[in-house]
């Protein structure tokens, strides 16, 4: 890559100033960008990013997304939960505030190309680049990006595509790092719990209502069905002989359905909102990832258009959770991805 100015998100963290510091090694001009999104604690983060940024030597600016942030993330995360879906915030910050907002924000005051700490490759097929797993398989964030615009990455680059976790500390080994929060967590939450939040945000959705078996039968009753998520064995007050699960959410009659894990099982997986990297052909054998700590699991595409991508799978999978993200994998690129919906 020839020199050139190079715009990087910056949290402050070990992996966005790794990045900022290996960009400025190859003779980049290096400019960090940080968010103020209104989280919990943030003044003494965007003040440790600017320390930090000048303590590495490039320069630093501040990006007020409060607004943008709440409209494009946090809003649609309580509307999900109040409909009874499980949504991933951290999947829609990346496509709709980090490689949108934060990106065209970038380019805009003149950066030639935007950069990450994601652990993230992009690999050239024909036109197009796809997202393909980096060097460091088990840091790999590329289930997280899958929704971002293909054609942005045009003008993106990963620096910690070919980059060991030893040499990232060896890096910023005695940096003051401005935090360290893991790309997964719910960065709005601050230290209160999900269902804290939810009950204080969205308390319509947390009333008294019936669980019941999946003969109809009322067993128990629950506090609020938005908190529980497809799966959820444990935290719902009711003790059984047998293990059950939530197979089902009732959200006209506020209910919660138990079954026994078989119960749990799918065959088909429809994803809606579909981002295709390539396109898909039906009869195409993918892999497809269902949560990022899930494994990948076969199947076969069986519809890929505008609304929507179906796949059948091998063999059943358990817990299907409509809001979490589908990634549809072939050999270790990421090719589309959606939101699980219900069939």
């Amino acid at each position: 890559m020839t020199a050139m100015r190079v715009a990087v998100g910056f949290s402050g963290g070990r992996d966005s100033t790794a990045a900022s510091i290996l960009l400025k090694k190859q003779g980049h001009v290096v400019e960090t960008i940080t968010l103020r999104l209104g989280a919990p604690g943030e003044d003494e983060r965007l003040t440790a990013s600017a320390r930090l940024a000048e303590k590495i030597g490039v320069s630093h600016r501040v990006v007020d997304a409060r607004d943008e942030f709440a409209r494009r993330v946090i809003n649609p995360f309580l509307e999900a939960y109040a409909a009874g879906i499980t949504p991933n915030p951290c999947v829609a910050c990346n496509a709709r505030v980090k490689f949108e907002l934060l990106m065209d924000t970038a380019l805009e005051n003149g950066a030639d190309i935007f950069a990450t700490g994601h652990y993230a490759r992009l690999e050239r097929e024909g036109a197009r680049l796809l997202l393909a797993e980096p060097r460091e398989k088990k840091k790999s964030q590329i289930y997280f990006l899958a929704m971002v615009e293909p054609e942005r990455m045009q003008r993106v680059c990963f620096p910690l595509h070919d980059t060991t976790l030893d040499q990232v500390h060896g890096l910023t080994r005695y940096l003051p790092l401005a935090g360290e929060k893991s790309s997964q967590d719910v960065c709005f939450l601050g230290k209160q719990p999900l269902e804290t939040y939810l009950r204080a945000m969205i308390p319509d959705a947390f009333q008294p209502g019936p669980i019941k078996d999946t003969r109809g039968e009322e067993i128990a009753s629950h506090l609020g069905v938005a908190a529980v998520t497809i799966g959820q064995r444990r935290g719902l007050g009711y003790a059984a002989g047998k293990p059950l699960y939530v197979v089902a959410k009732d959200m006209i009659r506020n209910a919660v359905i138990l079954g026994e894990e078989k119960e749990l099982e799918k065959e088909q997986i429809l994803a809606t909102t579909p981002n295709y990297w390539r396109k898909l052909e039906v009869g195409e054998k993918m892999s497809v990832r269902i949560r990022y700590a899930s494994p990948p699991f076969r199947a076969v595409i069986t519809r890929a258009d505008a609304a929507a991508i179906e796949a059948r799978f091998y063999a059943p999978v358990m817990a299907l959770t409509p809001g979490q993200l589908a990634v549809f994998y072939q050999e270790k690129r990421v090719v589309a991805a959606g939101i699980i919906s219900l069939r």
